[in-house]
């Protein structure tokens, strides 16, 4: 038998990885830029890399943890992301840094989902509130990485920086290693007839779409903020990673805050409270010239942002309760792809027509997103806690 509470600590530990994940690529792409003389469009390749990997470590979590459990597929999804950022620091070459991305977005894609389907197994009973306190941590790790990393940057190399948080990795697998997990309950046979259940679930493909978007408007959101920043106010790397760790405390503080209100109002109350915001403060940051101005707007879109996650997550884990992980891959592995295209996107507009223009690319995003969870809503009338 397994203990909830250190169950759950785990999930923690490894939504904290990812959130290191998501956001290294972020604070490190100007530096490469600059040394490795990439374009916009060059930039974007290296954010293709890391998310491809994610992809397809999103896309494998699920059916491994329904068929085999969580615990050799967390060991191996945190060391990959050790190796990853080991080699990075100790060669630093473009070559070995576009494989390696890959090697981490593997890593976390995995990492992510296995967190996410631990913290809403053991948190049966209040999903969302799970969930959301889980989402508070991963943005500690998003947030408190760009922070140490800009902090650190003038008085230490980029290289033994990674260095040092590869070896906060390794700990955490190691501690892994130690913790007793859920097991598998299912068959192969039956996964395999829920699998293709799911893809003709139109459930599954809402939610798969407006996943997509969001993803992939939080990862352009995490991967251009600071060279939005250093582009618009012709701020240094290390000052405007700042504005990325304010994105980041931004969503910390927005999941911090639903923790509390998922005890008292349904997910569409909440929902149709924080996302508004995001919208409304991404599209006055576009066209904001004040810098202080600018660094409190990234912190309300990260605020509006951090409902959605949970509260997806919550609803398919109370519609698909015996094959969660295979439902929750099928959806992160869609929302991967908006991470990939819309990132990859902005960095081909940033080249034609400039960062602002380009960074567009998020309200309209938010939008398209609070739309397909008015569609979700009205699909889901029958079930009580909508």
């Amino acid at each position: 038998m397994y203990n909830r509470k250190i169950v759950f600590l785990s999930a923690i530990f490894g939504i904290i990885i990812f959130g290191i994940s998501l956001s290294f690529l972020g604070s490190v792409l100007p530096l490469f830029a600059r040394q490795f003389s990439l374009s916009g469009q060059e930039s974007g390749q290296l954010i293709l890399y890391i998310n491809l990997g994610i992809f397809i470590g999103s896309l494998l979590f699920g059916p491994i943890i329904d068929r085999f459990g969580y615990k050799h597929i967390i060991i191996s999804s945190s060391s990959a992301i050790f190796i990853g950022l080991l080699i990075i620091s100790i060669f630093y070459n473009l070559y070995t840094i576009k494989f390696m991305l890959f090697v981490i977005g593997l890593g976390a894609g995995a990492i992510n989902g296995i967190s996410n389907a631990l913290a809403s197994e053991v948190g049966h009973k209040n999903r969302t509130y799970y969930l959301s306190i889980l989402g508070t941590f991963f943005c500690v790790g998003a947030f408190g990485f760009p922070l140490i990393f800009g902090t650190l940057l003038n008085i230490s190399s980029p290289r033994f920086l990674i260095f040092l948080i590869s070896c906060y990795i390794l700990l955490s697998t190691i501690i892994f290693s130690l913790i007793k997990y859920p097991s598998s309950e299912h068959d192969e046979s039956r996964i395999t007839i829920h699998d293709l259940s799911l893809l003709k679930s139109r459930t599954i493909i809402l939610f798969s779409a407006l996943a997509f978007f969001e993803s992939g408007i939080e990862m352009s959101a995490g991967n251009w903020t600071t060279s939005f920043f250093s582009d618009a106010y012709d701020m240094e790397v290390s000052i405007a990673s700042f504005s990325l760790s304010t994105y980041w405390l931004g969503m910390m503080a927005g999941r911090f805050y639903l923790s509390r209100l998922s005890l008292k109002y349904s997910p569409t109350t909440l929902f149709f409270y924080f996302m508004p915001i995001s919208t409304i403060a991404s599209v006055i940051l576009i066209f904001t010239k004040t810098p202080i101005a600018s660094f409190f707007l990234i912190f309300l879109t990260g605020y509006g942002f951090s409902c959605t996650y949970p509260i997806i997550i919550a609803i398919i884990g109370d519609i698909y309760k015996k094959i969660a992980g295979t439902a929750l891959s099928l959806v992160f592995s869609i929302a991967i792809l908006g991470g990939i295209l819309l990132p990859y996107t902005i960095g081909i507009i940033y080249d034609l027509k400039g960062m602002k223009l380009a960074f567009s690319i998020i309200p309209i995003g938010t939008i398209v997103v609070i739309v397909i969870f008015y569609i979700i809503k009205n699909n889901l009338k029958k079930i009580s806690y909508i």
